[in-house]
């Protein structure tokens, strides 16, 4: 899971670099304007091998899947950046 090709634009994009993230993402349709799903659950790991799990759903959204990506990237963003204050 750590060489998954999908969501290269979601969790992954928000980790610094050393950092690396096994992962499963998930998209569903956009129906109406409106995206059913765009999710991406893992485990991020620290270059000294402190481990975060991490999920984050994403349902009715009218925002495009760029957005939404951005804004996964950012919580991971936010969630390395937390765990380096403790």
């Amino acid at each position: 899971m750590t060489d998954s090709p999908t969501g290269q634009q979601r969790l992954k994009a928000g980790l610094p670099p050393g950092w690396s993230i096994a992962h499963k993402t998930g998209t569903g349709a956009d129906v109406l304007g409106i995206g059913i799903a765009a999710n991406n659950v893992g485990l991020i790991s620290s270059p000294t091998g402190k481990r975060i799990a991490i999920a984050v759903f994403i349902a009715g959204s009218k925002a495009p899947l760029e957005m939404r990506e951005k804004v996964m990237a950012e919580i991971a963003s936010m969630v390395v950046k937390e765990s380096n204050n403790e």
